[in-house]
This record gives structure tokens, sequence and C-alpha cells, in this order.
């Protein structure tokens, strides 16, 4: 958001940096894509074929702890400014047995990533970040519990 000028000035408001939007842009998605993923990982790990709120939640919890020391978060970002224009096909499904199927059951802490995932729900109330990120991160993940 630009501030609001009055008059004629020929000053220039600063713009933002179009490459860190970029950047900034293209972390969002994979942050979202991961949650994704981390969240069916998670639901498989529990036996279950369904993807619930609370995988997604769990998912969250676990990449606001370890986001920015994903091993392939480089290439991942250094990739994603190639696929900006790929298209994904939507697949909706009315099938009844998909529709509104959000079940939940715990994951065993067999899986290393299912076992830090637990922890990190488990521990979520107490942890308290220093960075920046993880706590903005954390603040929007709680207001996305008190709505669950």
């Amino acid at each position: 958001m630009f501030p609001m000028k009055t008059g004629f000035s020929l000053i220039e408001p600063d713009k933002p940096d179009p490459d860190l939007l970029n950047t900034l842009n293209n972390l969002l998605f994979i942050f979202a894509e991961k949650s994704i993923i981390l969240g069916a990982h998670y639901a498989n790990s529990a036996g279950r074929t369904n993807l619930s709120g609370m995988d997604t939640i769990y998912a969250l919890q676990y990449l606001a702890h370890e986001f920015m020391d994903l091993e392939d978060l480089q290439s991942l970002l250094k990739d994603s400014g190639s696929d900006s224009d790929e298209s994904y096909e939507d697949n909706d499904s009315d099938s009844e047995s998909e529709m509104g199927n959000d079940e939940f059951s715990r994951a065993t802490d067999e899986d290393n990533i299912c076992k830090k995932m637990n922890n990190y729900h488990d521990t979520w109330s107490e942890w308290n970040p220093t960075d920046d990120i993880e706590i903005l991160l954390k603040s929007n993940i709680d207001k996305t519990l008190q709505s669950v």
C-alpha cells in the first residue's frame, strides 16, 4: 500500500522491488503446496485416505518450525520461477464419500516426520518463536486454530 499523496509533488513513493515480491509469492506457493503434501503424508501414515482440516493444521505447525530449513527449499524456489505459467486441472468430485469427510485420527510416531508433527502440535501453545517469520506464521496458525 502506498501512502496518500496530496498536491502536485513530483516525488514518487517507493515501489516494492518486483523481484522480492516474486520471491515472496513463490515462497507462499511452496509453503501452501508443502502443507498439503505433508498433511496428506500424515493422513496416510494414520491409515486414512482423507485429508482433514486437522491434518493440515499439523502440517502448518510443522512447517512453521521447519520451512526455512527445508533441504530442497532453494531448488524449489529456483524451479518455481520457471513454473509460474503452469496450469492445474480442477478435478472436482461430487462423490458423497469424498464430500464432508473430515475424519481425523492421530498418526503414530513410527515415521520421523509424523513424530515431529505430533511433537510440534503437542507443544504448540508453549512455543514462543523469536524469528519474525516464525512469529507471523504462529500468529496466523493460531487464528486458524480458533476457527477450527
